[in-house]
């Protein structure tokens, strides 16, 4: 059990108190799905009572939607962090990529619930293999139109294009799933 000690406000004692953290496995309900947890508490260390830091709220929260997504199949935070950082992308440009608001990538980073239409667009821009086909169609689009980039995968992936075209050096891409993942 991991903890830490850190001073927060404890509205029993109505003071500054130092206090532990401890982990806990929860059960929870999210969007009328049971998942499972690993949540931080606070509790001071003078009288024990649970207490409420906001930093280890939204900790809790990331770890609760992420239990959600992992279950429904969706990224997690992390993964999607990861996908970003391994591309070396900033939050807008990994915004711009997928045809969404920057304000969006923050959210899903920090625990928002995508659709499956987002998440699908992240899986393919995370797959080793279609990253420069989608970064590519994202070029080529003056109107960054996202079906457009979409189909150009899509058809790629069938073997619609020719590699040269993309810059691969597999000559024949008939094969070529559509997530390396």
């Amino acid at each position: 059990m991991r903890r830490i000690s850190k001073r927060g406000y404890c509205f029993e004692c109505d003071e500054m108190v130092d206090y532990i953290v401890k982990e806990e496995k929860k059960s929870f309900n999210v969007r009328g799905v049971e998942v499972t947890a690993v949540v931080l508490r606070a509790f001071c260390k003078v009288c024990g009572e649970r207490i409420t830091v906001e930093s280890i709220e939204k900790l809790n929260d990331i770890s609760i939607y992420d239990a959600y997504k992992s279950k429904m199949g969706l990224l997690t935070s992390r993964e999607i962090i990861a996908i970003r950082n391994r591309r070396k992308l900033t939050q807008k440009e990994f915004a711009k990529l997928l045809c969404i608001g920057e304000k969006d990538i923050a959210r899903y980073e920090n625990g928002a619930i995508q659709s499956e239409s987002i998440n699908l667009l992240m899986k393919i821009a995370g797959a080793d293999f279609n990253f420069d086909i989608f970064k590519k169609s994202q070029n080529e689009s003056e109107e960054n139109n996202l079906s457009d980039r979409i189909e150009t995968i899509y058809q790629f992936n069938k073997g619609q294009y020719r590699s040269s075209e993309y810059g691969t050096k597999r000559k024949d891409v008939k094969n070529v799933k559509l997530f390396a993942c």
